[in-house]
C-alpha cells in the first residue's frame, strides 16, 4: 500500500489535514475508513470538487482491495434483513428436509449421506446487489455445507457461498450476487456427504454501493507514487527507516568556519586560537578546544573538517571522553564516531606529542545512523553500516508492528571481507551469508516486531540498502499508475505525479531475461556491468560499455516474423547520450538520452530475423549508457513485465473492471455519464467500450466507444432495438487525458468534450433499464487505458453545468 501522506481522517478537524483543506472531507474520510488500500486522496479530493455533489456514482482511483475497486460515492450501506428467523431462535420459518433440525439457536445436521437442505423463500429485485452471510460450524464427517440461491426452485444457481473443511472450527462464510431477475428467491443451505455440524446467523441484505469488481489473476507492475516501477503485490511502503544509511541530521557545530572568535571553548589557557578564519595551535599543548553541542549517548555522528598547511604533528578528534581518532595529512577528512559517554562536547587535540603546526577549517558534526541500534562491533561508514572483526552483538531496528502470518520481502546489499553473518526478521532466521552481493528473502512472520543482523565467525564487511516490504499473493489488485512527475536532478519528486486507474490487455514479454543482460549476446567485446540504481529503486540497472562494435547487445526471440511487435527499454545517458532500438531487420529508431530514466519504444513488423538489437549509434570504444527492463510484446507497448529465463516469456493477464452500481443509482429516462481519462494506445484497432447497460446479451443503455486507430470517439444510446443517438467526435489524441460528458434525455442528447459541446441529437427516446456501469461491452471489447474519474448523474445537467464539468 502506498504511504498516505495527506489523508488522516482520525486527526482533529477533518477539513484540515497536513496543512491542506479538504474540499470534500466527508466523502474522502468515508472512503478512507472502508478501504484496505488507500492512496492518491489529494487528487481525489480535487476531482470531487470538479464534479460537485450531484452524482449518484463517483469513481476516482484512490481506494482498492483484492478484487475490488472502491467508488467514492455512494458509501456502502445495507438494506433491511430479508431472512426471517436467521438466528434460529425458534423452530419456524424454515423448510427442513431429512437430517436437519433447529435447536439451541442453530440449524443442525446429523450426518445423513443425502444432500438435503434447509431453506426459505423471499423476494429480490433484478440488478440489485445482495450479500449472503452465515456461520458454519464443523464437527465431523467428510462433507461440506453450501449456501445456494435458486430462482423459483430452478436449479440454476445464482450465488454460492461454499466452505469445505475438516477442521473443528466455526467460520463465517460470505458471498455477494446480482440477480438477473426479479421475484421469488429460494435460499437453501445444503449438507453434502456425511457432514455433521450446524449453521446459524443466516443473513441476506441488499448492498447499496458502486464498487467495481476487478479481476486480473496475475502479477503486474505499475509506476507508484514515488516514481518507481513496482510490483503491485508489494503492498506496503518501505517498513525500514533509513535503510540506505543516507539520513543525516542538522548541523550541530556553530562557527565551524571560524569566521569569528566565538563559540569555541579553549580548555586551559590560550594554546588554541582563531586567526584569520582558521583554527591553529600556538604552542606545544595537550589541552583541547571544544564546543558543547548536545551530543546524545549511543548515537553516531559524521565529523568533517579540513587540515591545511600542516608541517608537523597532527590532529586528534574526540566525542566527549570517548574514542580518539587522529589525522596527520592535509585535506578534507571524514570520520564516523559513536558518542559513548554522557559528556556532550566535541573536542580537538594536538597529536599525542602535543604538536600541531597547521590550520583547521570547515568543521561539521551531524548525526547519522538514525533509527538504528548499533550493537558492539557495528559502526557507521560512508552511507553504510560497517563491522570489523571480533565478537559483536546485534545491529537492530524495531520496524512497525506487523501481523503474524503475513509475508514480507527482505532485501539488502553486503560486502563481505571476512567471516560470515546472518539475520532474523520477524522471528525468522535468514541463512548465514559469507559472500558479497545482493540478498533477497521472502519470509512469513512468526513475531510481531523487529529484525537484527548478527556478525558470526569474526564477520568483517558492510551492509547497505536494507529494505522490508509486505508482499501479498493477491493477483486481483487494481493498479493506480502515476505519470507526469516533476523531476529534480533526473529523479522523480515523490507524490508529484498524477494517479489514474491503469487497465491493460493481456500481454507477454518475449524477452527471456529482461534485466540480466549478461544473458544476452555481447558483441565486439562490450562490457556489461550490473549493480546500478534502477527505476524500481533497486541496484538492478546495467552499464553497457561499447567495445569494437556500436551494437553491443543482441537477443534472440521466439518467432515474431510478419507480426507487429513493440520493443521497449528504460535507459539514461552515461558519457554517451544516443540509443537505437531495432526489431529484426527493420530500420532502427534512435533516441536522445538524458540524466532522467525514460522508457523508449519502437514498433515494427520484422520479416527476416527473430531478434532485437540495442545500439549506441556512431559511438566509440569506451562510450557507455545505462539500461534496464527490456520488453518485446506483440502489438503496442504495455506496462513492464519482468522475466528471468522463462522459456516462453512471462504473461500478464488482462485487467477486467465491471459490475458497478445498481438500478437505484441510475435514471432510465435522463442523466449524464462523465468520463475523464484516455485510451491506452492510438495503435489499438479494436473498439473499446465504457457503458451503463441493462446487463442483457445485447445491452440496452449508454455506450462510450473509442475507435483509437482514428482517434474517433462516439457516445451512443441504444434501446427499443435501435440506436436512438450516435454522437461522434474526433479527439486530438485519444490516448491523452480528455474530459467527456454525454447527456441523455428524450429528444435531447448532447456530447461535451473538454468544455465544448461537440455534437447533439434532438430526436430519440430513452427508457433503457440501466443497472450496471462497466468498462466493457457484454464481457468483450474491454476498455484499456487510464481512468482518472467516472461520474453518473441521475438528471440531465444544464449546458453551464456540463461546460464546468468537462473544462
Amino acid at each position: 500500500m502506498a504511504q498516505e501522506i495527506y489523508h488522516r481522517s482520525e486527526w482533529g478537524n477533518p477539513n484540515e489535514q497536513w496543512g491542506n483543506v479538504y474540499l470534500n472531507a466527508d466523502l474522502t474520510n468515508e472512503l478512507y475508513k472502508r478501504a484496505s488500500e488507500y492512496e492518491n486522496s489529494w487528487v481525489t479530493d480535487q476531482l470531487l470538487n470538479g464534479v460537485g455533489t450531484k452524482p449518484s456514482i463517483i469513481l476516482t482511483p484512490t481506494a482498492y482491495e483484492d478484487g475490488v475497486l472502491n467508488s467514492v460515492k455512494p458509501a456502502k450501506t445495507f438494506g433491511s434483513e430479508l431472512v426471517t428467523n436467521g438466528d434460529f431462535a425458534t423452530d419456524s420459518d424454515w423448510t427442513k428436509q431429512t437430517g436437519w433440525s433447529i435447536s439451541g439457536g442453530k440449524a443442525n445436521r446429523s450426518g445423513v449421506s443425502s444432500n438435503n437442505y434447509i431453506g426459505q423463500d423471499f423476494n429480490i429485485e433484478q440488478g440489485k446487489k445482495y450479500i449472503v452471510k452465515y456461520n458454519r460450524t464443523y464437527i465431523s464427517g467428510n462433507g461440506e455445507t453450501s449456501l445456494y440461491s435458486y430462482f423459483n426452485s430452478n436449479t440454476t444457481r445464482t450465488t454460492k457461498a461454499l466452505y469445505n473443511s475438516t477442521v473443528q472450527e466455526t467460520v463465517t462464510v460470505t458471498d455477494t450476487f446480482v440477480p438477473n431477475f426479479s421475484g421469488n428467491l429460494a435460499l437453501r443451505a445444503y449438507g453434502i456427504g456425511d457432514f455433521t455440524g450446524s449453521i446459524d446467523n443466516v443473513s441476506v441484505k441488499e448492498v447499496t454501493e458502486a464498487d467495481f469488481d476487478f479481476t486480473r489473476g496475475s502479477s503486474a507492475t505499475r509506476v507508484n507514487e514515488l516514481g518507481l516501477v513496482q510490483d503491485v503485490q508489494l503492498l506496503s511502503g518501505e517498513l525500514v527507516q533509513n535503510g540506505n544509511f543516507e539520513q543525516i541530521g542538522s548541523e550541530l557545530i556553530t562557527n565551524g568556519d571560524f569566521a569569528t572568535d566565538s563559540d569555541w571553548n579553549n580548555n586551559v589557557g590560550n594554546d588554541w586560537q582563531i586567526v584569520n578564519g582558521k583554527l591553529i595551535l600556538t604552542t606545544t599543548s595537550y589541552n583541547n578546544i571544544n564546543q558543547s553541542i548536545g551530543l546524545v549517548q549511543n548515537k553516531f555522528y559524521k565529523i568533517v573538517f579540513t587540515i591545511a598547511n600542516t608541517t608537523l604533528g597532527g590532529v586528534r578528534v574526540r566525542l566527549g571522553t570517548g574514542t580518539i581518532t587522529s589525522e596527520f595529512t592535509n585535506g578534507t577528512h571524514t570520520i564516523y564516531l559513536e558518542q559513548t559517554t554522557a559528556n556532550a562536547a566535541f573536542r580537538f587535540y594536538a597529536s599525542s606529542s602535543g604538536v600541531f603546526d597547521g590550520e583547521i577549517d570547515n568543521v561539521s558534526v551531524k548525526e547519522v545512523g538514525q533509527n538504528w541500534d548499533f550493537g558492539t562491533g557495528w559502526s557507521m561508514g560512508d552511507g553504510k553500516v560497517v563491522k570489523t572483526s571480533g565478537t559483536a552483538s546485534a545491529l537492530a531496528q524495531t520496524v512497525p508492528t506487523t501481523t503474524i502470518g503475513k509475508k514480507y520481502k527482505f532485501t539488502f546489499d553486503t560486502i563481505v571481507t571476512g567471516g560470515a553473518a546472518n539475520a532474523t526478521l520477524y522471528g525468522v532466521t535468514i541463512p548465514v551469508f559469507s559472500t558479497s552481493g545482493s540478498q533477497e528473502h521472502i519470509i512469513i512472520s512468526t513475531s510481531t516486531t523487529g529484525f537484527q543482523f548478527f556478525g558470526t565467525n569474526l564477520f568483517e564487511g558492510s551492509i547497505d540498502n536494507i529494505s522490508v516490504v509486505e508482499v501479498t499473493d493477491d493477483t486481483d489488485l487494481p493498479r493506480i499508475n502515476y505519470t507526469n512527475f516533476d523531476y529534480e536532478n533526473g529523479v522523480a519528486v515523490p507524490y508529484s505525479g498524477e494517479g489514474s486507474l491503469l487497465l491493460e490487455p493481456q500481454s507477454t514479454n518475449l524477452i527471456t531475461y529482461s534485466e540480466d543482460f549478461s544473458q544476452w549476446l555481447s558483441i565486439g567485446s562490450s562490457i556489461i556491468e550490473s549493480g546500478y540504481l534502477a527505476p524500481n529503486g533497486n541496484l538492478d540497472a546495467t552499464k553497457v560499455t561499447v567495445g569494437s562494435n556500436s551494437t553491443p547487445l543482441r537477443k534472440g526471440t521466439s518467432n515474431i516474423l510478419n507480426t507487429e511487435h513493440t520493443f521497449t527499454i528504460y535507459a539514461k545517458k552515461g558519457n554517451y547520450n544516443q540509443l537505437s532500438l531495432d526489431i529484426g531487420d527493420e530500420t532502427a529508431a534512435t533516441f536522445t538520452l538524458t540524466d532522467k530514466w525514460q522508457r523508449f519504444e519502437v514498433t515494427s513488423t520484422p520479416t527476416t530475423y527473430n531478434l532485437v538489437d540495442i545500439t549506441l549509434p556512431s559511438s566509440s570504444s569506451g562510450d557507455f549508457i545505462y539500461i534496464w527492463a527490456a520488453q518485446l510484446e506483440q502489438g503496442y507497448a504495455t506496462s513492464y513485465i519482468p522475466t528471468n529465463g522463462e522459456v516462453n516469456g512471462v504473461t500478464r493477464l488482462a485487467d477486467v473492471c465491471n459490475n458497478s452500481g445498481s438500478s437505484d443509482l441510475f435514471n432510465d429516462s435522463e442523466g449524464v455519464l462523465m468520463f475523464e481519462g484516455g485510451s491506452l494506445s492510438e495503435l489499438d484497432v479494436t473498439a473499446r467500450y465504457i457503458q451503463i447497460s441493462d446487463g442483457t446479451s445485447t445491452p440496452n443503455g449508454i455506450q462510450f466507444r473509442y475507435y483509437t486507430s482514428t482517434n474517433l470517439f462516439q457516445a451512443l444510446y441504444y434501446t427499443n432495438s435501435a440506436y436512438q443517438a450516435i454522437l461522434s467526435y474526433t479527439l486530438p489524441n485519444s490516448s491523452e487525458n480528455n474530459k467527456i460528458a454525454f447527456k441523455y434525455k428524450e429528444n435531447d442528447f448532447a456530447l461535451w468534450v473538454n468544455g465544448i459541446e461537440v455534437a447533439t441529437d434532438l430526436n430519440g427516446i430513452t427508457g433503457a433499464s440501466l443497472s450496471k456501469l462497466k468498462f466493457d461491452y457484454n464481457t468483450f471489447s474491454n476498455f484499456y487505458g487510464n481512468v482518472k474519474s467516472v461520474a453518473v448523474f441521475k438528471e440531465a445537467l444544464s449546458d453551464t453545468e456540463l461546460q464546468k464539468l468537462t473544462t
